[in-house]
């Protein structure tokens, strides 16, 4: 099968974090038995200059043909969607709900047949979650409307990574039709990464994501006001929304001299996991996340992971692999990273040695067919996949 991928960002690219990592590796995986062809822009996210990478046309590479359009310029990003309708996809898929070119546009012409009846595979990523939609949540709720009225997605096949993002589709989008339950792919190792003593003075948290409300940093600094065991943390991750960073860095200033934080800026997707296994924790007050690729990568690293009780690691962190935190409140927080602190000094390598094995308990589980495959296998009646339903089939483990 032949495999359209609409996504507005894909390597080199890294600022937009897991989506970009997750649709890779979904990329990858699919090759192994269909021909991938993507669709993304010639820009990294919130970033005029272009990446490196020829653009405004196909370009071979290791699992796939990949099209750096210029998507700021309308003529030219329509001449890519035309360069991908006619190599004649047998299903396209979107990594996005919201995207305007990447997602509403191909939604528009598959409502009016444009790719001439190909199927449409939409991945929300998160973006229909309760704690995405109170953000803009005027502007979201009159979409989400209108696209209800209009029969926009009535004929779309949903792509959710956990039972938690399935529950939350069918709470906002009205009778979704079939929806396929299948978790994100990844490339992480099967094995994480030997946990080392990262050594100091005093416990070493680390924020490491995008900087938007949805991803709490706000709460984390406000929290750690209250903390008062001597702790440190560092915050790595593009500063998309530049008022709210703005305010973040005020909130830091404002600490009491024993809570230590610096601000270093993004990352490197490949540094991620090196960066992670010099700290004690990772600390992630989520308003809520479709997967959290990003989590894995932290647990990978044998580094634990507070969070919000709004992801699918639940399980994964309460046996062993961090903390969940139940409210997303500054009390339940303080007190969270207050009792982390004090477990830290008293036995510093116990955690880390949890979340190496909570880790490769999870990622043993993950090999699988990929979403293309499971739409593939579907019944002829298109019937959703039910969350029990899970595929057994092994495909290769690179």
């Amino acid at each position: 099968m032949r495999v359209g991928i609409i996504a507005p960002g894909y390597p080199p690219a890294y600022l937009g974090g897991g989506p970009i990592r997750t649709v890779h590796a979904l990329a990858r995986a699919a090759a192994d038995n269909h021909e991938v062809l993507v669709l993304t822009s010639n820009r990294d996210l919130g970033q005029a200059a272009r990446l490196p990478v020829p653009h405004d046309e196909w370009v071979p590479g290791e699992s796939a043909e990949v099209y750096y359009a210029s998507a700021d310029r309308l003529p030219l990003f329509w001449s890519a969607l035309w360069a991908l309708r006619r190599r004649r996809p047998d299903v396209v898929y979107l990594n996005s709900y919201f995207s305007p070119r990447f997602s509403l546009l191909p939604r528009l012409l598959h409502r009016l047949r444009w790719w001439g009846g190909v199927p449409l595979v939409l991945a929300p990523r998160g973006e229909l979650s309760p704690g995405a939609l109170q953000f803009k949540s005027t502007k979201k709720r009159a979409f989400l409307l209108l696209a209800r009225l209009t029969g926009l997605d009535s004929r779309v096949v949903w792509h959710v990574s956990s039972d938690l993002e399935a529950a939350e589709l069918r709470q906002t989008v009205r009778r979704p039709g079939t929806v396929l339950v299948r978790a994100n792919e990844t490339e992480l190792p099967l094995r994480a990464a030997a946990p080392v003593d990262v050594g100091g003075e005093r416990p070493r948290f680390v924020f490491l994501s995008r900087i938007v409300r949805k991803k709490g940093l706000d709460l984390a600094l406000r929290a750690l006001a209250g903390v008062r065991t001597p702790v440190s943390l560092d915050v790595y991750g593009s500063e998309e929304d530049r008022s709210y960073a703005a305010d973040c860095r005020a909130l830091a200033e404002q600490l009491p001299p024993h809570v230590q934080v610096r601000f270093h800026g993004p990352v490197q997707a490949d540094a991620v996991r090196r960066i992670f296994r010099t700290y004690d924790a990772f600390v992630l007050p989520t308003h809520g996340e479709n997967f959290g690729h990003v989590i894995a990568e932290a647990l990978s690293a044998s580094c634990p992971v507070l969070t919000s009780s709004t992801t699918p690691w639940t399980e994964v962190l309460e046996g062993g692999g961090g903390v969940v935190v139940p409210h997303l409140s500054v009390e339940a927080w303080t007190e969270a990273l207050e009792s982390y602190a004090r477990r830290l000094r008293a036995d510093p390598r116990r955690p880390r040695e949890t979340a190496r094995d909570a880790y490769e308990r999870w990622r043993a589980r993950q090999d699988g067919p990929t979403v293309f495959d499971l739409y593939l296998a579907r019944d002829t009646h298109g019937t959703a996949e039910e969350p029990s339903q899970r595929a057994t089939v092994r495909r290769r483990t690179r």
